[in-house]
């Protein structure tokens, strides 16, 4: 399978969503985020009553500042589906509460409002052309294909 179509694949398939947690106890503020970190990531938050309660507060506020301008969960699904794609590849991140989110989301909601600026219709975004490099025969690495008969310290 190539880099295109895993791109392909994951644009289109939507990651499973778990239940919705009950988020009474918490304030208003995080709620959207932890209600997308649960429900992407499939992740319990804590009980108010739990010891993690307070760190998820303030992951959750972190990681709702992260997104902006977009909405958590926008960014959150984006993000699952990339770390699937990684996961494929062999390289897997683990996911054990919205604070080890809050870079990913930040990186992820900068990608996706770059695109956007440059992007106004999805059949034209430069993320889905094949890519034409290929790998050099002696050194291995990504070349273009005007360039692999050149000599290895070149490339």
């Amino acid at each position: 399978m190539t880099e295109t179509s895993f791109a392909d694949y994951f644009r289109r398939e939507s990651p499973p969503l778990a239940e919705a947690p009950d988020l009474a106890d918490w304030p208003a503020d995080v709620v959207p985020a932890i209600r997308a970190v649960s429900q992407v990531f499939n992740l319990r938050p804590p009980t108010k009553k739990t010891g993690g309660f307070k760190l998820w507060i303030k992951a959750g506020r972190e990681l709702s500042d992260a997104c902006q301008p977009h909405a958590p969960a926008e960014v959150l699904i984006e993000l699952q589906r990339e770390l699937s794609e990684r996961l494929h590849r062999g390289r897997g991140y683990d996911v054990c509460g919205p604070g080890s989110l809050v870079n990913e989301a930040r990186r992820m909601a900068g990608k996706m409002s770059a695109r956007r600026l440059f992007v106004k219709v999805l059949e034209e975004d430069p993320i889905t052309v094949e890519d034409r490099m290929v790998e050099c025969q002696r050194c291995g690495k990504a070349v273009w294909p005007e360039r692999v008969t050149d000599d290895c310290r070149g490339h």
